[in-house]
């Protein structure tokens, strides 16, 4: 009897979208795009646009475009840190460029993971942070440009309200 009502109120409570945890989610974002560019020319646009928008300089102009740090560097693998300078959140940022059987078109994975534990949907400043960075560098103006993601890889994605222009979202 008492095995039926816990189990019953079990599945009433998930039923009524009763949270069972209050443990907080990480906001992260997973985003694919295919560059038309070879991965080595791709690698150092991103480094490039990194440094260009190192420090609080950028920032004078409003907008998000700056507070970015080089973390590290190696062979087609881009590290970096991200703090938003109006609410001073944290992501930790990684560019993955894999070349393809085209050479002249580049696979890049970015994952962007918030440091804060606060809402899982941190209002697309992950993929805003990385979307920037595409667009800002240019990259997004290749021939055969793609960009793959949706809310279930990138919480957030549709509540982001980017800093640089937009790309027309595929969702």
């Amino acid at each position: 009897m008492h095995r039926t009502l816990l189990i019953a109120s079990a599945l009433l409570m998930g039923v009524l979208g009763v949270p069972v945890s209050q443990d907080p989610v990480q906001p992260q974002c997973k985003v694919i795009w295919l560059i038309g560019a070879p991965c080595t020319d791709v690698f150092m646009t991103v480094v490039n646009q990194i440094k260009a928008w190192t420090g609080t300089t950028s920032c004078e102009l409003g907008g998000e475009n700056c507070m970015y740090e080089l973390e590290s560097v190696t062979p087609l693998v881009v590290k970096a840190t991200k703090t938003s300078p109006s609410t001073m959140n944290m992501s930790n940022l990684t560019l993955t460029m894999s070349p393809i059987e085209d050479p002249s078109i580049c696979r890049v994975t970015g994952d962007a993971i918030s440091e804060s534990w606060t809402s899982p949907l941190d209002n697309g400043m992950n993929y805003c942070s990385l979307e920037d960075l595409i667009i800002g560098s240019g990259l997004n103006n290749t021939l055969g440009f793609k960009e793959f993601t949706s809310n279930w890889i990138c919480l957030g994605y549709t509540l982001g309200s980017c800093t640089v222009t937009s790309l027309n979202r595929k969702i």
